[in-house]
């Protein structure tokens, strides 16, 4: 073995090789690699999707890699949610007194060292470990090195089916709950949750349910300075964004004192689990958006949340074909999302923070995005069913085709590659249907283990040329 030890990047690369298929664990159990996952350039595990065979048992999910065991733990992994899926840790060398790695969920990663069980001068084998695995990322998927023989239209078919079914999915627990709480409520719900997304999407779901939308009437018929005061109060307090220390920015110095007060007379107080993982952008920061969300609830009390979005796509109806009905919704939605210029909170993001941000609105048009397709479009699917409207149907999937796509994330960019790698695509894919569709394909197929890559159905359906729904 060589003195120096190699950099996980020539680790990485032996496994893609690979130069051994077959490996034992520190506790001697015997793994044999069917597949060693893809490549991951973005956060979280080096490897994702990869398909092993412990023992007799198949183990499907991310492989992580270190030159030693204990960089595990130096680098946090035990409490980032995203290291939850590891199913295997490679390291070069294993200190066999440290104890087991496990996960949340009782189950203990298997770890394998490399350094007793790789060949003779095998460091020699990867001259270039970052080339390597450069190339090893652009490979295509299976289905993406059967697109330019088959042709692109019957994946545009595809993705529209499975633009559907993603819609579909996500409107199901609102229609499930139509019965056990009013409309309105659910719509409350369903749109709290979309505003946090991805991080803040589950405290901000509970906390619609602590304060729901009944609740805050009350509050929200008061001036607007006081309805300000104690809703804000009440969300940051149970969201543990109201922290003892002044800020650093004078002109939150009265809020915050304001606020406190407020807090600190309440008798339940208890606050909400935070993301473990916070956005890494400050305009994305849970503060940001609560003081936004108030804005957006104070703009609609007159009429009420349900009427004012109802009123809302009754104006976008008549404009359903035509060329006016993107922009027509864009300037709505930016309308009804307005953060007022006298908001202090465009220029900061939180009371803990001490940057100062250019001013700009709290809930631009990527989060505007992320309500639309994760709130208003599935909720309002739901009452179009319940109430036997099919041109407000119609209108919500004609809203997707206008709408602009969410911010990229790794599963949008993992299909990409895997599909268009060989052949650029054919058809625009820059708009919101076609985004929620590769996501929807992504989630069916990509991270269905028990296919894996090379049996995956979507080739069968793609060959084909099939309609049926998808899997």
């Amino acid at each position: 073995m060589p003195e120096k030890h190699p950099p996980e990047q020539l680790l990485q690369a032996l496994w893609c090789l690979p130069v051994a298929t077959e490996f034992q664990t520190t506790t001697g159990e015997q793994l044999r690699v069917e597949f060693p996952g893809w490549l991951n350039s973005g956060a979280g595990p080096d490897f994702l999707e990869a398909r092993l065979c412990l023992g007799d048992q198949q183990l499907y999910g991310a492989v992580e890699f270190h030159t030693h065991t204990r960089l595990w733990q130096a680098h946090g992994h035990p409490d980032d949610p995203a290291y939850q899926q590891v199913i295997l840790h490679v390291v070069l060398y294993h200190d066999s007194r440290l104890p087991p790695l496990v996960r949340e969920d009782g189950q203990t990663i298997p770890v394998v060292e490399l350094a007793t069980q790789l060949p003779e001068k095998w460091e020699q084998l990867v001259p270039d470990g970052a080339a390597l695995l450069k190339e090893y990322e652009r490979l295509p998927g299976h289905c993406g090195s059967l697109l330019p023989e088959i042709g692109q239209q019957r994946l545009r078919l595809l993705l529209q089916e499975a633009t559907e079914q993603r819609l579909q999915q996500k409107m199901l627990p609102i229609q499930q709950a139509w019965n056990t709480a009013e409309p309105e409520e659910l719509l409350h719900r369903a749109l709290f949750a979309a505003l946090g997304a991805p991080n803040w999407s589950a405290p901000f779901a509970e906390l619609s349910q602590r304060l729901p939308w009944s609740a805050l009437q009350s509050w929200l018929r008061q001036s607007p300075r006081s309805a300000r005061a104690e809703l804000l109060a009440r969300w940051f307090g149970l969201c543990g964004l109201l922290p003892e220390t002044p800020p650093n920015a004078a002109d939150l110095h009265r809020e915050h004192a304001h606020w406190r007060q407020i807090w600190e007379r309440l008798e339940n107080t208890d606050r909400l689990g935070a993301p473990r993982r916070e956005s890494r952008r400050p305009q994305g920061r849970p503060e940001r958006l609560l003081v936004g969300w108030f804005h957006h609830l104070q703009r609609v009390t007159p009429l009420g949340l349900l009427r004012f979005w109802l009123q809302q796509l009754k104006t976008l109806e008549p404009l359903a074909t035509t060329d006016t009905l993107r922009q027509t919704l864009l300037q709505l939605s930016d309308q009804a999302f307005h953060t007022p210029d006298w908001e202090p909170w465009r220029k900061h993001a939180g009371f803990a923070q001490t940057a100062i941000l250019p001013d700009q609105q709290l809930l631009g048009e990527q989060r505007q995005v992320l309500l639309w397709v994760n709130g208003l479009l599935p909720f309002f699917l739901a009452y179009a069913r319940q109430h036997q409207e099919p041109e407000l149907e119609s209108l919500l999937y004609r809203l997707l085709l206008v709408l602009p796509p969410e911010p990229e994330n790794r599963h949008t960019r993992f299909l990409r590659q895997r599909l268009f790698a060989l052949e650029a695509p054919t058809f625009p894919l820059s708009n919101c249907s076609m985004q929620q569709g590769m996501l929807q394909l992504a989630k069916d197929f990509c991270h269905n283990f028990h296919q894996g890559c090379h049996r995956c159905e979507l080739v069968t359906l793609l060959q084909e040329g099939t309609s049926q729904p998808l899997p």
